[in-house]
């Protein structure tokens, strides 16, 4: 530009709006940012490039702006502002534009993503905003603070089975449990996202407890949900153990493990000692329905799915004697219902002495 610095600061202080814009590319830094300061009624566009300015004092002049809460900016536009801010006096002050949600300020995220009120929508929002810091972050103490965050959003009452999902297929080193533990404590999990949290990766500390305890141990799941997970992952057997005693998982639970178990299915250890540890959960009764059901028959195969000839009765007559015995009675007294036995034919013969 022609213009001085003294006739580009009058025109600045005494000039209108549309004077004032003309100086918003001055090659004076100082120029700029008193222009984009002094515009009373600066439009969006004006601010959206100003906040790209690679002066510092320019961009701060904008923050400025945005606080005053009279001029609309994107929050879109305001978030990737935050992104690629790296002067730490402006980044504070776009933290503290009103029209920043809490979950999006490093200050607040942790209290704001307690409230109960908050929408699916906000905490997919929050996800997003955090995932890239989450999955490049290497520094413990950063670490612990999006471990945290990621942790408020899977347990939220508001955050769903794809919002589980997603995390899952985040992209990270981190094998703390504490995100794992916190999805486990959901108020309302799903049999899909109970199943997430069986597979998962993780090492154990000494202060975190086991996710899978974590889960096994939540009140909130419905047996019905249980019998569900077992039709799809079968956890380790001590899990099995605690949900029958705790009766937390039905006769059709074990049914669903026992042929997810004998088709192939996903498991948290070796099959076959899961198949024995769910059929010792039985109780005589159970035993005798599930063998009338045929669904505990000793000469079938005991994998479906296995070119091998061992069946359930050769396991069981060695591993479950007991149970090989109740299911054999049973399955006589089926064969012996089945016969049809007629009485004999008696011919009756009148003796001669009463005709």
């Amino acid at each position: 530009m022609s213009l001085s610095q003294n006739q580009a600061f009058r025109l600045i202080l005494e000039g209108e709006d549309s004077d004032r814009a003309t100086l918003l590319r001055h090659r004076d830094p100082i120029i700029r940012a008193k222009a984009i300061q002094k515009i009373r009624t600066p439009t969006l566009n004006q601010l959206i490039e100003a906040s790209k300015d690679h002066v510092a004092e320019v961009r701060f002049a904008v923050a400025i702006h945005l606080i005053s809460g009279k001029h609309e900016f994107p929050l879109n536009d305001l978030l990737l502002w935050l992104e690629r801010e790296t002067d730490p006096l402006i980044y504070k002050e776009l933290l503290s534009n009103p029209r920043l949600p809490g979950y999006y300020n490093p200050g607040q995220v942790l209290d704001t993503l307690k409230d109960p009120d908050l929408t699916t929508e906000q905490l997919n929002a929050a996800f997003s905003f955090y995932k890239e810091r989450y999955e490049t972050s290497s520094d413990s103490t950063t670490n612990w603070k999006y471990r945290s965050i990621y942790g408020l959003i899977v347990q939220h009452p508001a955050s769903t089975e794809a919002m589980h999902l997603k995390f899952s297929t985040l992209k990270h080193q981190d094998k703390n449990p504490h995100v794992w533990n916190c999805m486990a404590k959901h108020h309302n999990i799903s049999a899909s996202t109970a199943c997430l949290i069986l597979k998962a990766e993780y090492k154990l500390g000494a202060y975190e407890p086991d996710p899978i305890d974590t889960l096994i141990k939540n009140p909130e799941i419905k047996k019905s949900t249980w019998d569900a997970i077992f039709s799809m992952h079968v956890p380790r057997y001590e899990c099995i153990k605690y949900l029958r005693r705790e009766e937390r998982l039905s006769i059709n639970g074990v049914t669903n493990g026992l042929n997810h178990l004998r088709n192939g299915g996903a498991c948290s250890g070796y099959r076959t000692e899961l198949i024995l540890e769910l059929i010792a959960t039985l109780s005589n009764d159970e035993l005798n329905e599930l063998s009338r059901q045929n669904i505990l028959a000793l000469n079938d195969p005991l994998f479906i799915t296995s070119n091998k000839q061992e069946t359930l009765g050769n396991l069981l007559i060695q591993s479950n004697p007991n149970a090989y015995q109740k299911i054999l009675s049973t399955e006589l007294h089926k064969k012996i219902s089945k016969i049809d036995i007629e009485p004999p034919v008696v011919k009756l013969t009148i003796p001669s002495w009463h005709m």
